[in-house]
This record gives structure tokens, C-alpha cells and sequence, in this order.
């Protein structure tokens, strides 16, 4: 990846998709303003019992674990907001994510100029009725 690549801002679609899953923004979370790796077993421990509330049981998190090492952390590493190793079978932070902090503030812009949209569908402002 170039340096413009790692400064450009991710596209509002894909900042929505990468963005939707809680689980996604549950890992952005822990790694923000951190360098360090994080073992993913861990992480997946983590989120089980923040999703239940209470200190989560071995299904709760394998299944936790499995879901971040398949689903999440591939998509975030895809987009270039975490690094992960498979040796150490942990996740960083990429150097990149700053980045995500550009498109918060496009999302923001298109979040800012949604109009309404009357009962058929149409935005109220429209002169097409």
C-alpha cells in the first residue's frame, strides 16, 4: 500500500459496512491508541463477556474468538485498519487507521445532508410527486 493509499479516506460505503458490525467497532475500540499486539483468544474472551455482560463461558467465547479470526479481523485487515499476525495469532492496529478518522468526518457530511423522505419513498423536498 502507498502512502496515498494509507492516508486516503476509507469510502463512506465501506466505512457503513466496516462500521455496521459491533463486533468490528468492539475491536477498533480496543486497539485505538495502541501499538502493542493483542492476542486474539484474548480479545474474543473480551468481547464474549462484554456482549453478555458477565464473565463469559468457554462456548461464548470460542465462538467470539472464531467470529473475530474468520469474519471481523479479516474485513478490518482487508481494509487496512488492523494488522494481523498468524504466528502470534494477534491483532494491531495498522499504521493506517488514522485514516478512519478522514472518513468519519465524510460520513458525517453525508450523515449531515440526509433530507427527509415522505411515505412513498420520495424526499420531501422533491418537485417530482
Amino acid at each position: 500500500m502507498t502512502m496515498d493509499e494509507r492516508t486516503r479516506p476509507v469510502s463512506v460505503d465501506d466505512l457503513f459496512d466496516l462500521l455496521g458490525s459491533s463486533r468490528r467497532r468492539f475491536v477498533l475500540r480496543r486497539l485505538a491508541g495502541r501499538s502493542e499486539w493483542v492476542d486474539v483468544e484474548a480479545l474474543g474472551r473480551e468481547l464474549a463477556a462484554f456482549e453478555t455482560r458477565d464473565a463469559a463461558g468457554d462456548g461464548a467465547g470460542l465462538l467470539a474468538v472464531q467470529s473475530l479470526h474468520h469474519v471481523h479481523i479479516p474485513k478490518l485487515a482487508d481494509a487496512d485498519l488492523v494488522r494481523f499476525d498468524a504466528e502470534r495469532n494477534a491483532v494491531r492496529r495498522a499504521d493506517s487507521a488514522e485514516r478512519l478518522r478522514a472518513s468519519l468526518d465524510d460520513a458525517q457530511g453525508v450523515i449531515s445532508g440526509l433530507r427527509r423522505v415522505d411515505a412513498d419513498g420520495r424526499f420531501a423536498d422533491s418537485p417530482v410527486r
